[in-house]
């Protein structure tokens, strides 16, 4: 006889479980892949099913306790009927409160860590491993190959510190902030052991999100679209967990107009990049990519507010805006940028402490940046 293995499952009713994150995560880890959609478990006071809503029902002026004084043998609540002169037709309730539950059930769904201590407490939790201590999905993974600064930079800011000044002809990779919030991204590997040691490849952080290997991943705005078309299963985006405050760098890239150009060429160049950059343009890239749409007005086109609307997640990036500061933009930035990058990347491998990494990437951009002062 063959056997039957579902494609799908769809889940209906009570899970008897204690709370919505009970739920999610055990429905999550067990049947995660065969669901289109999760129940919230129907937790709480919901467990009594009907008898729930039995206040709600008691207290409408519609209905009255059943003269005969009969109550329910199941739970010995009181009959109800009409009340004196109500007929059927007029009766309505009102908010039944499962709409209220519903949102509440989908924060508990959504909510992700908010501060590096929740990251690393959460980070215990959605860790697996077998009884050998072999990993089958890791809390979290930052990419560190690729762009490791701009990620670093989500740590830094969160600790309150800047890389550099701005006029980008002096770095602060060695000041205590900055080795510090190095310090918390290697003990995320080393010391708590819910992020892979050493290296983690920025092109392949996403599919190990889809494949499960990952709870969370850090990754740009730009992979929302492909997250959201090829995940399989349901999923939140959150704001990077604070530390001092939140923080976060801005990234993308922009349109230069040359000196040395004659007079046509930077009518045109200047008409392309209007082109370029109208709302609707802006609100379409966005939809389409998942990039933040870049101009405030793009947000208030009729695309756009349907989209956010289907979508909530897509307004998270566009409301982390206010905590951002500049991406690393130096003099000689490529050379300046590759010492960061190295000393990042050496911390993590474990070749240097995060604190001579950061001295020794600081000596080198100092070097670097002595023709620029």
């Amino acid at each position: 006889m063959r056997t039957y293995v579902p494609k799908t499952i769809h889940l209906v009713g009570s899970i008897g479980l204690d709370t919505v994150e009970d739920v999610f995560r055990t429905v999550g880890m067990e049947l995660g892949p065969y669901l289109k959609r999760i129940p919230d478990g129907e937790v709480g006071g919901r467990k009594l099913w009907i008898s729930w809503q039995y206040p709600l029902l008691r207290a409408s002026t519609y209905l009255r306790p059943d003269p005969s004084g009969k109550v329910r043998p199941t739970n010995r609540f009181a009959l109800l009927t009409l009340a004196k002169g109500v007929a059927s037709s007029d009766v309505h309730f009102g908010e039944l409160g499962y709409a209220r539950e519903a949102r509440a059930s989908y924060l508990d769904f959504i909510e992700a860590p908010d501060t590096w201590d929740e990251l690393v407490a959460d980070g215990a939790k959605l860790t697996k491993r077998d009884a050998a201590g072999n990993v089958s999905q890791w809390a979290v993974e930052i990419p560190s190959t690729g762009f490791p600064y701009w990620l670093f930079q989500g740590l830094t800011t969160a600790n309150n510190v800047r890389l550099m000044n701005q006029a980008g002809t002096e770095t602060y990779f060695d000041k205590p902030e900055v080795i510090q919030a190095l310090q918390f991204w290697v003990d995320l590997s080393r010391k708590d052991k819910i992020e892979p040691q050493g290296t983690i490849e920025w092109g392949t952080t996403p599919k190990d999100f889809f494949e499960r290997k990952t709870a969370i991943m850090w990754t740009s705005t730009g992979n929302l679209t492909n997250v959201r078309s090829n995940a399989g299963f349901p999923f939140g985006v959150a704001m990077l967990p604070a530390h001092q405050g939140r923080g976060s760098p801005t990234g993308g890239g922009n349109f230069y107009l040359f000196k040395k150009m004659t007079d046509e060429e930077r009518t045109a160049a200047f008409k392309f990049v209007r082109g370029m950059t109208t709302p609707e343009r802006a609100a379409d890239w966005g939809i389409a990519t998942g990039y933040v749409a870049v101009r405030p007005d793009a947000w208030d086109t009729p695309a756009m507010k349907k989209y956010v609307a289907d979508f909530p997640a897509a307004a998270v990036a566009r409301d982390q805006l206010k905590y951002a500061v500049a991406e690393l933009s130096t003099h000689d930035n490529q050379r300046v940028t590759k010492a960061l990058n190295d000393g990042i990347q050496a911390a993590l491998t474990g070749t240097k402490t995060p604190e001579q990494a950061m001295k020794d990437a600081q000596q080198e951009a100092a070097r670097i940046l002595r023709a620029s002062r």
